[in-house]
């Protein structure tokens, strides 16, 4: 049996959260939501001109086109400035959520590694998984994730690498054949 203590902080929990969304995946889905948008920005500016009888005159905008093209212009922008903040509004949520002291997510945990499972125990409590999805890493962090967006946090701070390895041995040994 593999142990090792660590203690979670919000910032891990951010990690995880702009690691999963920068996963190909969730970066995959971003781009087809985003064409699909833009698809339907485009058949409703076009079925807008066409209610209006069409262009004017070649070369000219018509003032009735303005609307559609301003409010385009505005959700992408919009939705620019909210990827770009992501990061800024996990953290706020995160903090939000993980206030108070009997919070278990930030209290101290013991990360146990067998040939059978992996155990997350806190003061209150256990999460014991026997089967992974993938084992993820980072220069910070090692996820072991158990669903589509749910990991288990591993931070590497202060773990002796001859035990962070043969955790990561032990995870691995748990993935799910593909």
């Amino acid at each position: 049996m593999i142990r090792l203590q660590a203690q979670l902080d919000i910032d891990d929990y951010v990690a995880l959260d702009t690691h999963v969304w920068s996963r190909p995946r969730p970066r995959a889905v971003r781009a087809r939501i985003a064409w699909l948008l833009v698809a339907a920005w485009c058949a409703s500016t076009l079925a807008f001109v066409w209610s209006k009888g069409g262009f004017a005159a070649p070369g000219s905008l018509p003032r009735y086109l303005a609307p559609p093209l301003a409010g385009g212009l505005f959700a992408a922008a919009g939705l620019a400035l909210l990827l770009r903040l992501r990061p800024v509004l996990a953290r706020w949520n995160y903090r939000a959520a993980l206030r108070g002291p009997e919070s278990d997510f930030l209290a101290p945990l013991t990360y146990e590694a067998t040939a059978q499972s992996i155990a997350v125990r806190s003061a209150r409590g256990m999460l014991e998984r026997t089967v992974l999805v993938s084992v993820e890493e980072t220069p910070a962090h090692l996820f072991l994730f158990f669903g589509p967006q749910s990991a288990i946090i591993l931070p590497k701070r202060g773990q002796p690498p001859e035990a962070l390895d043969a955790f990561r041995a032990a995870a691995q040994a748990l993935l799910r054949p593909a």
